[in-house]
């Protein structure tokens, strides 16, 4: 969406715009607010549904993409610590040779980086019974845990505790309509530079706001987040498969 409307870092500039928000409505489609001049749309509220980190971009790959500093993720209510297989998994690396976590308004599922992800599958089967376990029809790499299972919640940390964003279980899981298992609405990303992209069923329920000037990100829990059809995330999962993704998901 940033793409196609000339929001990405360089159009958004070129335009004069000084911050732009967005959030996913009920029915999939996307609202978007821009400011320009001196005014950037406001973020109202505050408390534990709201948080602000810092926007980063990578100017020699990539330079429209916005990224954001992931640096921890916790699974449930007790926040159990997904380990990281190295510290900085999910960094953008200085030296322009890739990795990051960067956001789309295209993707519904989130791709992330496969060591993170193989972590985090560790993680959530240790939080539940292995009964429980059960496999997608869509995509046998695709954790699901059969109906009826309470599926946990997942917190993603940014810039080292600055700011934490809880997503409520509607984000991170989506019910198949054959067999009504649950199955997480996160991938092992594709890209072997290691970029990670956090998808839109991820970021429903949230008002994002891109402050430009201050390079920072403000989200706002706004509403319930939505569940996305069948039909995309069928797309979704045979997008992510595809061996030639290329970065025209924002």
């Amino acid at each position: 969406m940033a793409a196609v409307l000339g929001l990405g870092w360089r159009g958004a500039q070129s335009l004069g715009l000084q911050g732009f928000s967005y959030s996913v409505s009920s029915n999939g489609k996307i609202s978007v607010s821009v400011g320009a001049g001196g005014d950037v749309p406001v973020a109202r509220g505050g408390g534990t549904g709201t948080g602000t980190a810092a926007l980063l971009s990578d100017p020699r790959y990539y330079p429209d993409l916005y990224y954001v500093n992931v640096t921890g993720i916790k699974v449930g209510e007790d926040l159990q610590q997904v380990p990281f297989p190295r510290p900085g998994a999910l960094d953008l690396r200085q030296d322009g040779s890739g990795g990051g976590v960067f956001l789309s308004t295209t993707m519904p599922l989130t791709l992330l980086h496969g060591g993170v992800y193989n972590s985090l599958i560790r993680t959530l089967n240790a939080a539940l019974p292995p009964a429980s376990i059960t496999r997608s029809k869509l995509s046998p790499m695709q954790l699901c845990y059969r109906r009826g299972t309470q599926t946990p919640t997942i917190t993603l940390v940014l810039d080292d505790g600055g700011a934490t964003m809880k997503l409520p279980a509607q984000n991170c899981w989506y019910k198949q309509p054959s067999d009504g298992s649950w199955c997480l609405a996160i991938l092992p990303s594709p890209w072997p530079t290691g970029e990670s992209l956090l998808g839109t069923m991820m970021q429903s329920g949230w008002r994002m706001t891109y402050d430009l000037n201050a390079r920072t990100l403000t989200f706002q829990s706004s509403s319930s987040p939505v569940l996305p059809n069948s039909f995309c995330v069928l797309w979704a999962l045979l997008l992510a498969a595809a061996a030639h993704v290329a970065f025209t998901f924002l």
